[in-house]
């Protein structure tokens, strides 16, 4: 005869998995916040720089536009794993009744 099997295994993987989610989710928002403020910094020396040189409104432009695409690519990372966590939390929420109903 098998034994049983063990119910609480899979629900405790999943609060490991929703755990490693908040660790990650407060590193990638700090990291989010970080680009931001340095976003932030580059567009405002690019509006003093009016008087600059054109190279080097250039290079303050493009730092600005390199800056503003790692805020959106991190921000959209960061929308994911907000929903994968959400995702884990909803499976964790499921799992009694899922149990209930199969055994």
């Amino acid at each position: 005869m098998q034994p049983a099997p063990d119910r609480l295994a899979p629900r405790a993987a999943l609060w490991r998995l929703v755990a490693r989610y908040h660790r990650e989710e407060r590193r990638m928002a700090a990291r989010l916040a970080h680009c931001q403020r340095e976003l932030a910094t580059a567009e405002a020396a690019s509006a003093w720089a009016i008087e600059a040189p054109p190279t080097a409104r250039a290079v303050l432009l493009a730092r600005c536009d390199a800056l503003q695409r790692s805020c959106d690519d991190l921000a959209v990372d960061l929308a994911h794993l907000r929903l994968a966590l959400a995702g884990a939390r909803a499976e964790i929420e499921a799992r009694p009744r899922l149990l209930a109903t199969a055994g």
